[in-house]
C-alpha cells in the first residue's frame, strides 16, 4: 500500500511543475517559429509584399501666356479700338488652345485668328502640336475705353482630354491729353500770346484750364480747346498751364481725370553788346509776323520787317538765327525816321554773327541802300563760291557801288567761305578813313576815303541813316546758298581796330552757343 500512495503523489507534482512552466510561458509570449518545408533548410526567408493602390497623375499641363502687342496700358480714341494679342506657349503635346476675350457684358467685343476653328464671336479655337509649340497672334476689336481680358485656356491632348490652367491677361485703355507746344519761350518785352492746345482723345471733352508758377501774363480761352496766355510783357519767369477732363470708363462707376501741362517762358532779353552808340540791335529770337523785335538806343527810332519768304531757325545759334535760304531778295528792311543819328566825325559799325550752312554760285550781299532811282550802294561779301574769272573770286571782299563802283578787295582772302562755322563778321565806315572789314575781330580788308567809289558809299550810308530811309541787310542772295546771320547790330563810336577787337571779346561768349 505504502508504494502506491507515494507513486500518485509523484504524478500530481509533475502535473503541478507542467502547470507552472505553462504559465511561464504565457508571461514571456514567445513566437514559435514556422518550421520550413521539407527540403528547405538552410534558406532565406523572403517576406511577402502587400500591392497598394496608386492614383496616376497627368504630367506638368504647360503654360500659355497672353500678352498685348503695346502693353498692358494703352490709350485709344473714343471710337472701337483694335488691338493686338499674343499667345506664347509651352504645352506638353498636342491639343487645342481657346481664347476668349470679355469686357463687361461682352458689349460687342469681339476676337479673331487666322487660323480660328470655330469662328465665334468672342472665341478664337487654334489647334497645336507638341512639335510645332507656336505663337498664336490675335486681334481684339469693338472693346471701349475701360478695362477687358482675354484668357487662354488649352486642352491637351494626353491619355484623354485633361483642361489645363486659364492665363488671362488684362487691358486698360483709358483716354489721352496732350497740350501742344509742349513748351515755349520768347524774351521779355514781347507782349504776343502764346496759343496752347489741348488734343482730348474722347471727342467733346469739356477741357480746364489753370495756370500755376510765374503770374507772367493772363490766360484767356479763344474756344473750348484752345487758350491764350499773353505775356505782360514785364515779368520775367515761368508759368505752368494744365488741362484737364474726366470721364468715366466703361464697367466702372468712378470718374478719371486726365490731364497734361506745358510752360510758357519768359526769358531776360539778350541785351546788346554796345549801349552808348547803339542804334538798333536784332537778335532773332523772336518775331512777330513780319516785324523784327529791336532794341534801340537814345532817340533811334527804328523799325524793321523781314522779306515775306524770310524763316527762322531754332537749331543754328543762340537761340534762333534770320535764315536767307534761297535765290533772291531775302532780307531785313531797318527803317529810320530822319533823326540825324550820325555826325561826319562818327564811324558807323554794322557787326553780326554769319554761318554759311551751304554754298550756292556767287555771292551774297551785307547790306544794301536805295535811293529814289533804285540805285544802290552795297557792302559784297558773303561769298559762297563765286566764279573764278572776272570780277567775282572765292572768298572775296568789295565794297561795290550800282554802277561797277570800287571792287578792288577781290585779292583779299576772307575767312567767310567756310561751311557750318559761325563767325563775328564787322563793317566800319567814317567820313576819315573809309571802310574797313574784320572777321573775329580781326582786319581782313580796307578801302580808303580817298578812292571816289568808297565815298560814295560811305556818304550814302550816313545820309541813309540821318534821315528817313532804309537799309536793306542780307538781300541779293545771287546763286542761292544758305546763309544765318544772328545778333545783327548798328552802332557808332567803335573806332580803330582796338575797338572791334573789344567788340569780339565782348560778344564771343555768346558764340556757337
Amino acid at each position: 500500500m505504502k508504494k502506491r500512495k507515494f507513486g500518485l503523489a509523484a504524478i500530481m507534482l509533475a502535473l503541478l511543475l507542467c502547470l507552472a512552466c505553462v504559465f511561464a510561458a504565457c508571461d514571456d509570449d514567445p513566437v514559435t517559429p514556422t518550421p520550413p518545408p521539407e527540403g528547405t533548410e538552410g534558406e532565406e526567408t523572403v517576406v511577402e509584399q502587400v500591392p497598394v493602390t496608386v492614383t496616376p497623375v497627368d504630367p506638368p499641363a504647360g503654360a500659355a501666356r497672353v500678352t498685348f502687342a503695346r502693353g498692358a496700358v494703352q490709350s485709344a480714341p473714343e471710337a472701337d479700338g483694335s488691338y493686338g494679342v499674343t499667345v506664347s506657349t509651352d504645352l506638353p503635346g498636342d491639343g487645342t488652345l481657346v481664347l476668349t476675350a470679355a469686357q463687361g457684358e461682352n458689349a460687342g467685343i469681339g476676337i479673331s485668328a487666322a487660323d480660328d476653328t470655330d469662328k465665334a464671336a468672342n472665341t478664337v479655337t487654334l489647334a497645336f502640336t507638341a512639335a510645332s509649340q507656336p505663337t498664336f497672334s490675335a486681334t481684339v476689336t469693338g472693346a471701349k475705353v475701360g478695362k477687358f481680358s482675354v484668357s487662354a485656356v488649352y486642352t491637351a491632348a494626353i491619355d484623354g482630354a485633361t483642361a489645363g490652367p486659364a492665363s488671362v491677361s488684362e487691358l486698360d485703355i483709358r483716354h489721352t491729353l496732350d497740350v501742344t507746344p509742349a513748351a515755349s519761350s520768347q524774351p521779355v518785352g514781347v507782349k504776343e500770346a502764346v496759343t496752347l492746345t489741348a488734343n482730348a482723345s474722347l471727342s467733346g471733352a469739356t477741357i480746364a484750364w489753370a495756370t500755376s508758377g510765374d503770374k507772367i501774363g493772363t490766360l484767356s480761352a479763344t474756344s473750348g480747346v484752345s487758350v491764350n496766355l499773353t505775356p505782360d510783357g514785364e515779368t520775367k519767369g515761368t508759368a505752368t498751364v494744365t488741362a484737364s477732363y474726366s470721364y468715366t470708363p466703361y464697367g466702372e462707376t468712378e470718374e478719371v481725370t486726365v490731364s497734361d501741362t506745358a510752360t510758357v517762358t519768359i526769358n531776360e532779353r539778350a541785351q546788346a553788346p554796345v549801349q552808348e552808340g547803339l542804334i538798333a540791335f536784332a537778335d532773332f529770337d523772336y518775331d512777330k509776323g513780319t516785324d523784327v523785335y529791336l532794341q534801340t538806343g537814345t532817340n533811334a527810332n527804328v523799325t524793321a520787317t523781314y522779306s515775306a519768304n524770310t524763316t527762322q531757325s531754332g537749331t543754328v545759334h543762340n537761340g534762333k538765327a534770320f535764315a536767307v535760304t534761297t535765290s533772291g531778295d531775302q532780307y531785313i528792311d531797318m527803317t529810320f525816321d530822319g533823326s540825324s543819328l550820325l555826325s561826319d566825325s562818327d564811324t558807323l559799325t554794322i557787326a553780326f554773327w554769319y554761318n554759311l550752312a551751304a554754298k550756292g554760285g556767287d555771292w551774297s550781299s551785307v547790306a544794301t541802300t536805295q535811293g529814289a532811282t533804285e540805285t544802290s550802294v552795297r557792302f559784297d561779301n558773303l561769298n559762297v563760291g563765286g566764279q573764278q574769272s572776272g570780277n567775282f573770286y572765292p572768298t572775296h571782299t568789295e565794297v561795290t557801288t550800282a554802277g561797277g563802283g570800287v571792287q578792288n578787295g577781290a585779292s583779299v582772302t576772307a575767312a567767310v567761305d567756310v561751311a557750318n562755322t559761325w563767325r563775328y563778321y564787322t563793317v566800319t565806315l567814317d567820313k576819315t578813313n573809309g571802310v574797313y572789314i574784320y572777321v573775329n575781330g580781326s582786319k581782313i580788308c580796307y578801302y580808303p576815303y580817298s578812292i571816289d567809289g568808297v565815298q560814295t558809299v560811305v556818304d550814302t550810308f550816313f545820309s541813309t541813316i540821318n534821315d528817313t530811309g532804309t537799309v536793306r541787310f542780307f538781300g541779293y542772295n545771287v546763286g542761292g546758298g544758305t546763309h544765318y546771320i544772328d545778333d545783327l547790330l548798328i552802332c557808332k563810336g567803335i573806332t580803330g581796330d582796338n575797338g572791334v577787337a573789344a567788340l569780339y571779346a565782348a560778344v564771343s561768349g555768346t558764340a556757337e552757343a
